[in-house]
């Protein structure tokens, strides 16, 4: 518990100089993808972008407890980027998929620094959500794991769901 502060602070941190970086190498392609900066689609209101935060977050963070701390399966970090892919699939378009508090600050504090006007400015006028969003899904994610569902339970609805289809498939004489 001694380490969260400083850790927290460095993982928030470690992105600017990689982000300075890329603006300085090619700085028309930095404005064209508006510095790399985690926002909101057009036309989308500040709720949805939160809500899309939340449950992006709840989502890897439960698929990450339940594949990698809970069973340790070799296919964790399988089951961990297919949860990533669907989660920026659904919310990218929305909140631009962060669920990474240290991943949209860099990016936002750099693009601020090399960027003026109107587009620097609307880096930060929802901001909050990705710091808060992650949070909460997380905590919830936390919270359900831990005190919600029995620990085995989508692992126990995976085995009658083969065992059922095993099942049918005897029924139909699939398995001889």
């Amino acid at each position: 518990m001694s380490l969260f502060l400083p850790t927290t602070f460095k993982q928030f941190l470690k992105n600017v100089p990689e982000d300075g970086l890329e603006a300085i190498l090619d700085y028309n392609q930095y404005v064209a993808i508006q510095a790399g900066a985690t926002l909101c689609g057009v036309g989308i209101k500040w709720h949805q972008g939160f809500l899309a935060e939340i449950f992006t977050t709840y989502f890897l963070v439960q698929t990450v407890l339940v594949a990698a701390v809970d069973q340790g399966s070799m296919l964790a970090p399988l089951a961990i980027g297919f949860i990533v892919i669907t989660d920026i699939i659904a919310a990218g378009s929305i909140s631009g998929a962060s669920m990474n508090p240290a991943r949209s600050l860099g990016p936002n504090i750099v693009g601020s620094v090399f960027m003026s006007g109107k587009l620097a400015d609307r880096f930060w006028s929802q901001h909050w959500i990705y710091y808060l969003g992650p949070a909460v899904g997380a905590v919830a994610a936390a919270g359900v794991y831990r005190y919600g569902a029995p620990r085995n339970m989508l692992f126990a609805i995976a085995s009658l769901s083969a065992e059922w289809n095993y099942g049918k498939r005897d029924r139909l004489g699939m398995n001889r």
